[in-house]
Formats: C-alpha cells, sequence, structure tokens
C-alpha cells in the first residue's frame, strides 16, 4: 500500500499554500541543501557521527563548520520565504504602542514610521529557528536530495519549525530591545552561544526541545511583561487608513492567545536602558548590612 507523499507547502494548515509562490519554493530548496551540504562537507569524515568528528582534535587539520555563514544564509532564507523582514503578520500587537481612536469610524489608527512605530519582531526568534534546522540534521530528523533540495525525510517536523518562525508581532521599541537582550542572556545560559552550540547539541540534545517551547509557550514575552491588544478591534495605519493587513492566525500559540488583553488602553512602559548604563541596585547586602 503505497504511502502518499506530503507536500510541504499544500499539506499544512498554518500558512495558505497560495501565498508561496514558485520561486518561494526554490528558495526553500536551496536553504535546506545549504544546510546540508554545508554541515556535511565541513565535518563529516569516515565512520563517526558529524557531530564526533566536529568536536574531536584531529591530529590533521580538517574543515570546521563556519555556524556564521551558514546563520547568516539561513537567515536570509527564512526571511525571503516567509514575507521578507516583516514576517508573517499575526494580528498581535503591543498593548504598549500608541494609537489613535476615531470615535465615528470605531477604527484606531497605529503609526508605520517614526518613535511611535512598531518593531516588527518575530516570535520565534529567525536565529533559534536557524539552529533549529541545523540541530535537526544533525540529528537526523530531516534530510534532502543533495542536488534538487527537495525534501526526503521530516516534512512534518521541518513545517513545525519553519512556517512557525515566519510568524510576526508588532512590539513596543523598548520591549523589542528587552525581548532581544532577554534572548541572547537565555541561549548564552542554556548553552546556545557559538563556543557552545554544537557541544549543547551532542551532549544536550534535549535543550534545543526546551528552547522551543519556551518560545512556543511565549516565556520570552511573559518575562518581559508583553501584553496585546484585543484581536477582534479594528486597526489601521494612520497615514493609509484603507491598508488592509493579511493576518496568519494558524501560527499563533494558545500561550500567546493568552497574553491578548480585554483592555485597549496604552500601557505604560519603562523606557529601556542599556545594561552598561544600568546603575547597580541598592540592597542591604550592597550597604554592607548582611
Amino acid at each position: 500500500m503505497s504511502t502518499k507523499k506530503l507536500d510541504f507547502f499544500l499539506d499544512q494548515e498554518y500558512i495558505p499554500a497560495k501565498y508561496f509562490k514558485e520561486f518561494k519554493h526554490k528558495q526553500l530548496y536551496s536553504m535546506l541543501r545549504n544546510i546540508k551540504t554545508s554541515v556535511d562537507n565541513a565535518v563529516y569524515t569516515g565512520k563517526k557521527t558529524k557531530m564526533d568528528n566536529y568536536l574531536a582534535k584531529p591530529k590533521i587539520t580538517i574543515k570546521r563548520l563556519d555556524l556564521d555563514t551558514i546563520r547568516w544564509a539561513v537567515n536570509r532564507y527564512l526571511r525571503n520565504i516567509g514575507f521578507n523582514d516583516r514576517g508573517a503578520a499575526t494580528g498581535l500587537r503591543d498593548r504598549a504602542l500608541e494609537m489613535v481612536y476615531d470615535k465615528r469610524k470605531k477604527t484606531y489608527y497605529y503609526y508605520e514610521s517614526g518613535p511611535k512605530a512598531a518593531q516588527h519582531e518575530h516570535i520565534y526568534m529567525v536565529k533559534i529557528s536557524t539552529y533549529m534546522l541545523i540541530f535537526g540534521y544533525l540529528r537526523g530528523f530531516w534530510d534532502c536530495n543533495e542536488k534538487s533540495g527537495e525534501i526526503t525525510k521530516g516534512v512534518r517536523w521541518l513545517q513545525e519549525i519553519i512556517f512557525n518562525s515566519f510568524g510576526t508581532a508588532e512590539v513596543e521599541p523598548n520591549n523589542h530591545k528587552r525581548l532581544t537582550e532577554h534572548m541572547l542572556e537565555y541561549l548564552s545560559r542554556k548553552g546556545l552561544d557559538d563556543k557552545d552550540i554544537l557541544v549543547t547539541f551532542r551532549d544536550r540534545p534535549e535543550v534545543m526541545e526546551e528552547v522551543w517551547e519556551y518560545s512556543q509557550n511565549a516565556k520570552h514575552y511573559i518575562a518581559c511583561d508583553i501584553e496585546f491588544i484585543p484581536l477582534d478591534i479594528k486597526t489601521a495605519p494612520i497615514n493609509n487608513k484603507n491598508k488592509v493587513i493579511t493576518t496568519f492566525p494558524g501560527i499563533v500559540s494558545n500561550a500567546f492567545l493568552n497574553l491578548i488583553s480585554k483592555s485597549v488602553s496604552k500601557k505604560r512602559v519603562k523606557k529601556y536602558v542599556p545594561k552598561k548604563k544600568r546603575k547597580p541596585k541598592i540592597t542591604l547586602e550592597s550597604k554592607g548590612f548582611i
């Protein structure tokens, strides 16, 4: 009994396939082929596993995996496939963003440029999606044809990672900076900085699943105290009031939906201060009382 081969774009409910033209299909296959060949050519030699070869101290010099180059390429591929830098809009808009209400039209207008405009933040940090794709290949979760890039294994796994990586929220600029700082520190604590990442892949593979679930469960947004305005209110850009924004609710997890407030009033937000400019916290211990 033959099993129907899954089509990456058609057999999914994240984002309708009509939004992915043929050139985006080619971008996907190029990205997967890029990861496969980069990892295989740099790491795999002999009978050892890819990871063992990379982490060993060989008697002869072998080509090392250039994470920066792969990450840069995959980052661009993901953005090109998934609606460029603005990503796939989810409809999630930070309640800390300023809006202007038109009572007659019952519409809230937001700013698309200037200091009051939102930052388009990928819900799943593109860096994490990139690491997941490299990790998934090293662990054998997916594979592709080395010439065409067409998927030969792991369609469902790739769909979850790639389609979710397209989703973006509209985030207030100070909160955007806080999110970035929080996630970089979180990844470093998890051993996913450039220095330790491949060791983590090999010795603690469960970490990548934990990191993915951390994003899926909106823990980074909760940590930064971000809430969203209700999805059922009418919004539009203040300088282009007839503009229609297509949103994709299929890439919004329940954890993010739980962060939607019943209120539309602007939430106060503290100004972001870079770490090096922050004043140390004054505590009883710092004063010498403990």
